[in-house]
């Protein structure tokens, strides 16, 4: 799902710890995603904990920020995990985007 830019890239912040996501087994993954050649790119720049300063101490800190610009941020749930999801990913993905809504309307 699209998450709106006020809302934190990483999945395991306690910003989204009052969201029901037991139906699709909780959030797993978040990053970016862009298009290049027409294709998606997904993109994982700065989400702990998957990369942390120090991680980011060797990369190019601007072209990062470039390309953020020019990208969606997302977060959501892996439809075939270890445990299959009580729903579909559509059904999953609709009933995700309800709760990231209710959240959303919380937060303003």
């Amino acid at each position: 799902m699209v998450i709106p830019d006020n809302f934190p890239i990483d999945y395991t912040d306690d910003f989204y710890k009052d969201i029901d996501t037991k139906p699709v087994h909780g959030l797993t993954f978040s990053g970016y995603i862009s298009e290049l050649d027409g294709e998606q790119i997904w993109l994982l720049l700065d989400q702990n904990p998957f990369f942390d300063d120090k991680k980011r101490a060797g990369y190019d800190l601007k072209g990062m920020e470039a390309m953020k610009q020019k990208s969606v941020k997302v977060i959501g749930f892996d439809d075939a995990h270890s445990v299959p999801n009580e729903m579909g990913a559509k059904d999953g993905a609709e009933y995700l985007a309800e709760q990231l809504k209710k959240l959303n309307e919380e937060v303003e």
